[in-house]
């Protein structure tokens, strides 16, 4: 049976200690084992703060440590790359994430009950906050 679904590609290090994971299709949906691996790598986004928020068509969250890093929401992916995405005027949405977010420290990146769920935490000065992704076909931020 084939499917046309996003799986993890494998994660690269370049020789600036960026990491980039990146998804392509083929014939197989991102399993809830898929997420607890990708979420293992995200690990080591742990204690960045977030300089930038965007929403050019998918949510991009600008994250500093050891240089700068931007995580991908888009539907049913998650992913980290050194590049963002143009954006005209931020949507009502993003600048209610940047009121919360700028400056937060992400504190934490776990798998919630080993299901297809990514939960970020960020300490700020307002106390903790939580952002739960979901990665299903149609996911929410």
């Amino acid at each position: 049976m084939v499917r046309n679904t996003r799986v993890l590609d494998f994660l690269s290090k370049s020789n600036r200690n960026h990491y980039i994971i990146s998804f392509f299709y083929i014939i197989m949906e991102l399993s809830s084992i898929d997420i607890h691996y990708l979420v293992k790598e995200l690990q080591s986004l742990d204690r960045s703060f977030i300089s930038t928020i965007y929403q050019p068509s998918h949510i991009i969250l600008g994250l500093h440590k050891e240089g700068k890093h931007f995580l991908h929401v888009r539907d049913s992916s998650v992913y980290v790359n050194n590049q963002k995405e143009k954006q005209n005027a931020p949507t009502p949405f993003c600048m209610s994430l940047r009121k919360r977010l700028l400056r937060a420290k992400l504190i934490e990146i776990e798998q919630v009950n080993f299901e297809r769920i990514i939960k970020l935490t960020f300490s700020s000065v307002d106390g903790d906050l939580f952002v739960y992704i979901e990665l299903f076909a149609n996911g929410n931020f």
